[in-house]
């Protein structure tokens, strides 16, 4: 008879796994030199934020939140792409993002701050967004401002999906599934009725919210393994057919441990 294990000691056995992912990772990267590689240093940064929300995933599947882990779900695909997208299109576009987007975000982050003083008469005086701007000392950037909304829209999810789709067509079965599901996420994000109907089902059928469950943790663990695959070609260059075998070996080994689970 199957031993039936606890949702904490699957996610603990699944970790023990991923820590194979962890030292191939480290092996692979600790003697790069990245002082200089902005890609590098982007994509990893991305890559530990997948990381830290797949965490965060693991502990609402232990006590079946699943709302939330829909809601971190949508921001780990978001993650996810990102990181693909500045991968394939290299070194410049972790520039743009590292500067034109970080600007482009302190910009949003100074109308929101204009706007609720100015309705709230909070301060009496002119709102010079320029001011505001070089008070988050990102008053400045060597390109127009016409230039940079053509960057921003780069970065947008549509946008990104549309420039990955000649250049994914091997993966084309994954991102059939994850595109789609990533629009319905938005519901959860933003408290739309889709979240509401689909939250009373999962708490009137405990079946479709276990394999729910399931299914946010195996995009968690393939996307964050994924995540570090391209990561390690940000040092390497040309992607290794070994390396990429030995990445997708551990993570077919969590997978099959999950399926092995809810069988």
């Amino acid at each position: 008879m199957k031993k039936i294990l606890s949702k904490k000691t699957l996610i603990q056995n699944i970790q023990g796994i991923e820590s194979e992912v962890f030292q191939l990772y480290s092996e692979t990267i600790k003697n790069a030199n990245t002082d200089e590689n902005s890609l590098f240093q982007v994509c990893n940064s991305l890559c530990k934020r997948i990381d830290k929300i797949k965490k965060g995933i693991f502990s609402l599947y232990i006590s079946d939140n699943i709302y939330s882990c829909k809601i971190l779900i949508r921001t780990l695909i978001e993650h996810y792409l990102k990181l693909l997208f500045i991968y394939l299109n290299e070194e410049k576009f972790a520039n743009y993002y590292n500067k034109h987007l970080l600007y482009q975000e302190i910009y949003e982050y100074c109308k929101a701050e204009i706007f609720i003083r100015k309705n709230l008469d909070i301060e009496n005086h002119e709102y010079d967004i320029n001011k505001w701007m070089e008070m988050n000392e990102k008053g400045s950037t060597s390109i127009s401002s016409c230039e940079r909304d053509k960057i921003v829209k780069l970065f947008k999810h549509k946008e990104i999906w549309r420039s990955l789709i000649p250049k994914i067509k091997e993966s084309a079965e994954l991102f059939s599934l994850i595109i789609p599901e990533y629009s319905k996420l938005s519901s959860y994000i933003h408290g739309g009725p889709y979240a509401g109907y689909y939250n009373n089902l999962y708490d009137n059928d405990r079946n479709l919210l276990k394999n729910s469950l399931k299914d946010l943790l195996m995009i968690s663990i393939t996307l964050s393994v994924g995540a570090k695959t391209f990561v390690t070609f940000t040092i390497n260059k040309l992607d290794n057919e070994d390396l990429v075998n030995k990445f997708e070996n551990i993570k077919d080994k969590m997978i099959n441990f999950v399926n092995d689970y809810f069988i």
